[in-house]
């Protein structure tokens, strides 16, 4: 994760306006929250306009699996662009959609769980999360965890690939003014993104780890 202030770039990589629940959108227990739907509405989320355009290319590799290079790599976030006007976190090759979403409210059952409130918005045609936005315990909003949108395809008779030109997302600390950036593919030109590589069953043996820590 790296952090950047709306003023200027910080090569310092800091987790404080990320939390260990958000993961790719929310990677929390589901059963720690009390939940209810609170709304079904249209609004704006960022997407990769590159995939929605179908520019996504897939090669297979040798050995099994499938390689996507991702193009739009060196302009995910502001910081990466030369001369970029506004602030240093913003996702520069995200485009905006309108979409319909399912709004998602969770209620922390932990009366010392950090946010009060968090309120999950949900393509409601993806099933894509798009935004997270925590509350405290006295309902004023602290952050927005911000996810970029792509598109799908068919696969397989079975499942949906899914594939994108960049990785962002964007957790904004609204009380800090201030924003942490994750999900930033490795540096360089055009790195691969390699996906359903072949494994040794092997490597998920208990007695794995200890081979490995030799």
């Amino acid at each position: 994760m790296r952090a950047v202030s709306p003023a200027n770039r910080s090569d310092g990589f800091l987790g404080s306006d990320t939390s260990q629940d958000d993961g790719f959108f929310f990677d929390g227990k589901p059963e720690d929250f009390a939940w209810k739907i609170t709304g079904h509405k249209e609004g704006l989320r960022f997407v990769d306009p590159d995939s929605i355009a179908g520019k996504v290319v897939r090669h297979p590799l040798p050995a099994g699996g499938w390689r996507t290079v991702s193009i739009n790599n060196d302009r995910a976030a502001g910081f990466q662009v030369k001369g970029w006007p506004g602030v240093a976190w913003a996702p520069v090759a995200a485009a905006l959609a309108k979409r319909r979403f399912w709004v998602l409210e969770g209620i922390p059952k932990d009366k010392y769980y950090l946010y009060g409130r968090l309120e999950l918005w949900v393509d409601d045609y993806t099933w894509q999360g798009a935004w997270n936005r925590k509350f405290s315990w006295q309902g004023e909003l602290l952050n927005v965890y911000q996810v970029m949108g792509f598109a799908t395809a068919p696969f397989n008779e079975h499942e949906s690939w899914w594939g994108s030109t960049f990785s962002v997302q964007v957790s904004e600390n609204v009380k800090g003014d201030r924003a942490t950036v994750a999900g930033l593919n490795a540096p360089g030109e055009n790195p691969p993104n390699d996906r359903r590589l072949p494994l040794d069953p092997l490597f998920f043996d208990y007695q794995a780890l200890n081979r490995f820590g030799k």
